[in-house]
């Protein structure tokens, strides 16, 4: 019977390189779906979206979350040049569903924010982006 040994590695990877391009024009949106409820209210949800120039070289970019206490160890994946995120969602009457909405985005303006860096492989990314805040119309 034949034996096998398998090697583990306690070593970390690397930090990657960081090259001094950032990704640029940073624009977002807020779209809203809302559907009819039996109960003449309409269930609503709102998406945030990050956008940015796609970056020549890069092969996807790293979008992190940050707070106030802390930027998140976890980076969020995507190969497109844009991140959106539910950021407030709901059931209420028609007329109440802006002013609802609003509450909510401004809510999460207050407490979470995104920034993004481009990654080029072979261990080097971008440096980051400013960070937006979550939930914030118009163009940066």
């Amino acid at each position: 019977m034949a034996s096998y040994r398998y090697l583990t590695s306690t070593a970390s990877a690397p930090p990657p390189l960081v090259d001094s391009r950032i990704v640029e024009n940073l624009h977002v949106a807020v779209s809203t779906v809302a559907t009819p409820a039996a109960s003449g209210r309409v269930s609503w949800a709102a998406t945030w979206t990050l956008c940015w120039d796609p970056m020549p070289g890069a092969i996807g970019y790293d979008v992190q979350a940050m707070t106030s206490e802390s930027a998140s160890p976890r980076l969020k994946r995507v190969e497109a040049p844009c991140f959106s995120v539910e950021l407030a969602a709901g059931e209420d009457l028609p007329a109440d569903l802006p002013s609802k909405r609003d509450v909510q985005l401004s809510m999460q303006r207050s407490q979470l924010a995104y920034r993004v860096r481009a990654d080029f492989g072979r261990n080097v990314v971008g440096s980051w982006s400013q960070a937006i805040d979550a939930g914030a119309p118009g163009v940066r």
